[in-house]
């Protein structure tokens, strides 16, 4: 019986969903390179993915500046 719960834990632990898990956006955007600096310091590829991951993931983030960080 023990065994059984020690493995239970075991994939609890291994495949259990954790908060640290980083968002992924999911929203069709163009591979046009036109960056866009974010508020989290992260360079966005161009403003649909920067608006995408705002949507998706971080509502507060915004643009610090057009360009690369």
């Amino acid at each position: 019986m023990k065994f059984l719960i020690v493995c239970t834990l075991l994939a609890f632990a291994a495949f259990g969903c954790t908060e640290a898990e980083e968002c992924q956006s999911v929203r069709p955007c163009t591979m046009q390179y036109q960056p866009v600096c974010g508020s989290d310091g992260v360079t966005y590829g161009n403003q649909c993915t920067f608006d995408a991951h705002k949507l998706d993931c971080n509502p507060s983030l915004t643009v610090a500046n057009p360009g690369q960080c």
